[in-house]
């Protein structure tokens, strides 16, 4: 009985649960095909009268003849992709399923098509491969980064601006503070100036944080220790907001012909006798 509907099966089959669907002799002869609007683009499917594994590519005839031993021996197969030459010269992958109506057959393929799914994953692997090259441009530039930045002769501190504290630090900035450079990320860049500086470090800071140009000022790291300008530029990226900070020890020594340093507003302190 099911034999004589097989035509209208898979019919009914392509319009609600598949793209493709053709009925084939115990043999392997393709006697019906039903395809869906979406799946005859690009597909040659006049095949009728032809033998299924003749209507694919050569490397996917011997899953075909395995289907085709399958479901004679199980009355039904799993899902497997073949793919049948396309019209514009581009193979089309279609997933069959084959089942047997009745003990002499005949035998109904169900297709799915399966180029959506091949696009997304081209898709994905573009993306992917993409995302290894921003990877490793991204390492590449961070590498160059560290590596100018340890070279700098100038102490040169990365703050996080919410918190202050050392994010990195170059080596130069170790010896100036009296440190090493490795134990300076963590701390609090106000701890390690003057007590009297603090509260106002804290204000310039957060100035800086949304400034638009560097902005310097005239500090010290101790009542008797030199003294010192900092530049504070903010640096910002998607996720995070940073202050570069560059710091100087002040040459004291006058210029030739000139007794006077030269003033850095917002001045913390000044030493005494300086000009303004």
């Amino acid at each position: 009985m099911l034999a004589g509907l097989a035509p209208e099966l898979a019919e009914t089959f392509v319009s609600v649960a598949s793209d493709l669907a053709l009925v084939i002799d115990l043999d392997g002869t393709i006697r019906s095909v039903a395809v869906s609007g979406k799946a005859a683009v690009g597909l040659e499917h006049d095949w009728v009268g032809r033998h299924w594994a003749d209507t694919v590519t050569i490397e996917s005839r011997p899953k075909v003849a395995q289907m085709l031993r399958d479901v004679n021996l199980a009355g039904v197969t799993r899902r497997r992709q073949v793919n049948h030459p396309g019209v514009q010269g581009t193979d089309v992958p279609v997933a069959y399923a084959v089942i047997r109506l009745g003990d002499r057959g005949p035998l109904l393929a169900v297709g799915h098509d399966q180029r959506p799914l091949a696009e997304i994953q081209q898709r994905f692997m573009k993306s992917q491969l993409q995302m290894e090259r921003d990877v490793l441009r991204r390492r590449q530039a961070d590498s160059r980064y560290r590596r100018l930045f340890q070279a700098v002769p100038d102490a040169v501190l990365v703050l996080d601006a919410t918190t202050h504290r050392i994010v990195e630090a170059n080596s130069a900035s170790a010896t100036l503070l009296g440190g090493v450079a490795e134990g300076l990320p963590g701390r609090v860049l106000g701890d390690l100036l003057e007590l009297s500086a603090r509260p106002s470090l804290v204000e310039l800071l957060a100035a800086a944080r949304d400034a638009s140009a560097p902005i310097e000022f005239r500090t010290r790291l101790s009542a008797d220790g030199p003294l010192l300008d900092l530049s504070v530029t903010p640096i910002r990226s998607e996720d995070s907001r940073q202050l570069l900070v560059r710091i100087r020890e002040v040459d004291l020594a006058p210029p030739a012909g000139d007794g006077a340093i030269r003033p850095i507003r917002p001045q913390m302190d000044t030493e005494p006798g300086a000009g303004a």
